[in-house]
């Protein structure tokens, strides 16, 4: 563990109190309900998250992105739909969360732009909807943590079997769509109940196989779509598919860490302002644990 001390001690002086908290309750058995009292810090009266969970964005105000956020920390939780967190969630994400007339979750929102945010958070009533992100992840998770007989279980299958087919019929390359719907597909148990899903899950994969970048060097320096990105952990769909790949990038994490002992982030904002200072340190604590995930996952910190 030796190596990896740095890592720790920078992520426990420096990280957001909300990763250091998830650090400590996956990694040293810290407690549940210290990451539940933090992250219920971002959630606001409505359910919806902001207050830059999502760091590129600062806007104190729910949001579907922002709500999108908290749903690996839920999942990290195992909360159920009985939580009060999650039963908050789908007030909001049901009954205020904007969304066109296709139940397309709006990427952005008016107030947006009163907050330091980064250029692509900008909100345009132009492009309300931009691919797959929030819609496909947000769908997935609801569906999962719903029942069959639920409404708006019916509802999301409903909007995931459009997912299905619209992706079929134009194909993103998108990485961040591609991930979305990788985390869509990773929530749901069975496509027995979707028509084409076969064709649509061998597509998924294609695409993900065209884009990911191939590179080591570009893994820490540029801002491309790793295999790390696609599969921090072994428990998603295709996994094996891209396993040597992975694995690969997973074994030179150590190498690549700056003199604190984290890794730099590979985007910036337009201007280098103090409130992209400040998101960009936040970035560095969710990339650090992020990174201390894959390493635990990949058995890299248990051979130190």
């Amino acid at each position: 563990m030796r190596e990896i001390q740095p890592t720790i001690d920078w992520l426990k002086r420096h990280g957001r109190p909300l990763d250091v908290v998830r650090y400590m309750y996956l990694f040293e058995d810290g407690k549940k309900d210290d990451v539940l009292a933090v992250l219920k810090a971002y959630q606001n009266e409505d359910g919806g998250f902001g207050y830059g969970l999502e760091p590129d964005c600062q806007n104190p105000h729910s949001s579907p992105v922002q709500t999108m956020t908290a749903m690996e920390i839920v999942d990290e939780l195992n909360l159920n739909r009985t939580h009060p967190v999650v039963k908050d969630m789908f007030a909001y994400l049901i009954k205020e969360a904007p969304r066109d007339k296709d139940g397309m979750y709006h990427a952005t929102i008016p107030s947006n732009n009163d907050y330091p945010h980064a250029p692509w958070w900008t909100h345009d009533k132009k492009r309300l909807v931009r691919g797959y992100v929030p819609t496909a992840v947000i769908a997935g998770f609801v569906y999962a943590h719903t029942l069959k007989d639920d409404r708006v279980h019916r509802e999301m299958k409903e909007l995931i079997q459009k997912i299905i087919r619209d992706f079929q019929e134009q194909p993103s390359d998108e990485m961040h769509d591609l991930k979305s719907l990788l985390d869509m597909v990773d929530y749901i148990p069975s496509f027995d109940a979707f028509t084409e899903a076969d064709h649509f899950l061998k597509l998924l994969l294609e695409q993900i196989e065209s884009t990911i970048g191939l590179k080591p060097k570009k893994w820490f320096s540029s801002y491309v779509a790793t295999p790390l990105s696609y599969y921090p952990t072994t428990e998603h769909y295709g996994f094996r598919q891209f396993e040597e790949l992975v694995e690969k990038h997973a074994g030179l994490l150590l190498k690549h860490r700056n003199d604190e002992g984290v890794w730099d982030i590979t985007w910036s904002w337009d201007e280098k302002t103090e409130a992209f200072l400040l998101a960009k340190e936040q970035w560095k604590s969710i990339i650090a644990l992020s990174y201390l995930k894959s390493l635990k996952a990949f058995g890299i910190i248990s051979k130190e």
